[in-house]
Formats: C-alpha cells, structure tokens, sequence
C-alpha cells in the first residue's frame, strides 16, 4: 500500500484512528453483508483470511470517526476489491482537482 500523500487517505492530514465503534460497526457490516465481499462475492472462508471493512465515503471527510462509521457509509471487501476501490477513489479525487491521470494499470487476477 502506498504512504505518505501518494495514499488517498493522506490529503496534507494525519492518518486518523478509526473510532472508539469501529470494531463493534465493522463486525455488524461483515455480518450485514454475509462475510463475503460485496464486489466479486469471495467469502472469507476462501478468501483464507478475515475480509476487510471499507468507508465508502472517506473516514477523513467526517468530522467525527463515529459519524464515519455509520452501517450505510460501510462495506464488506476482500483486500484486492479493496484496494481496488482505493484506488478509484484517490484517482477520481485526483481527476477532479484538475491532474491529468493516467489509464489504472490493469493487473492479471
């Protein structure tokens, strides 16, 4: 994972902690979502590992970590749609302050 301002977490901003619901919120998410990951569907019995949690609106746009992680702004992902969908975000955040942005690099599965 990238560091620093290259990562879409970063904004010129510390890294913030999650909350003090954070874990209560993220195993109420993976539970909504049936310990699979919303995108391609990957349980977390193949994915080998547990899924990851994902603010589909940014923990930094919040002014509170709580207000974050609300069920509805959470989604079950397995860690390559999860990074996937970092990605997309920081480029369209990108793209939409002006920055030429290249073509995403498409990996093999």
């Amino acid at each position: 994972m990238v560091s620093g301002p290259e990562n879409p977490l970063w904004e010129g901003k510390i890294y913030r902690k999650y909350g003090s619901n954070w874990h209560v919120q993220r195993d109420a998410a993976k539970h909504r979502d049936g310990y699979a990951c919303k995108h391609c569907g990957t349980s977390e019995h193949a994915h080998g590992r547990a899924l990851e949690v994902h603010h589909i609106v940014r923990l930094l746009d919040f002014d509170s970590t709580e207000a974050a992680n609300v069920l509805t702004n959470l989604i079950t992902l397995c860690t390559k749609c999860h990074r996937k969908a970092d990605s997309e975000l920081y480029r369209a955040r990108k793209a939409a302050q002006g920055y030429q942005v290249p073509p995403a690099r498409i990996r093999p599965g």
